[in-house]
């Protein structure tokens, strides 16, 4: 009986040299049955998609913001969510900038945060904005940190809005390093920036431009 049975009925040879196939070809192959990623029988199962090598980079959202031009140091939030802040007493500081808004090239410095005024800039504060070109401050700022614009080696222009230099406290020396050459502070034209000490070291630097312009 077992041998008529193997007479009757051939193993395929795996490797296909047996040429009588027919009667197991209805069988599902191995791949088939479990669902491996491979080929059988002639079928292709094809590989997941693969993601693409290089990082998407998101756009930085503007939104509706304050013509710089038309800017006169009012209190402005524009841009808040692109700093980090430290909760100092009863004010707020500037302690960074936030990686993803780097490459920005004018800012207003914000004014208020949780409802506080926010009236420092700390030592490296927008360290790594190298296209940086404008900082726009406003009257809530009044405390000025050595290396504040440290990195902002494209810096040309420092806007103060404030017409009385004896309430802003900038720091002794160091506040311009790391900028550019040709950096300037901006005043408001009949500001009254030299009848004390806080700004003489700096004197220098000075450029009057009349608000709005």
């Amino acid at each position: 009986m077992l041998a008529l049975f193997r007479r009757n009925i051939q193993i395929p040879n795996i490797s296909g040299g047996n040429n009588n196939t027919d009667i197991i070809s209805n069988i599902p192959t191995i791949t088939q049955q479990t669902g491996n990623t491979g080929t059988s029988a002639g079928i292709t199962i094809p590989e997941p998609p693969k993601a693409d090598d290089e990082e998407v980079v998101e756009p930085i959202p503007t939104g509706d913001k304050t013509d710089f031009n038309k800017y006169n140091g009012e209190p402005n939030n524009d841009y808040l969510d692109y700093f980090e802040y430290r909760l100092v007493g009863s004010s707020y500081q500037i302690i960074g900038i936030k990686q993803e808004y780097k490459n920005i090239e004018k800012v207003i410095l914000p004014s208020t945060y949780n409802g506080k005024n926010i009236t420092t800039i700390t030592s490296d504060c927008l360290y790594g904005c190298i296209y940086l070109k404008e900082v726009y401050i406003g009257s809530t700022y009044k405390l000025f940190e050595e290396n504040s614009f440290n990195g902002c080696i494209s810096l040309e222009k420092i806007y103060l809005f404030e017409t009385d230099g004896n309430k802003l406290q900038p720091a002794s020396s160091g506040l311009l390093n790391g900028t550019s050459r040709s950096i300037k502070i901006c005043i408001p034209t009949g500001a009254n920036y030299l009848s004390g000490y806080t700004w003489s070291n700096y004197a220098s630097y000075f450029e009057y431009f009349t608000r709005g312009e």
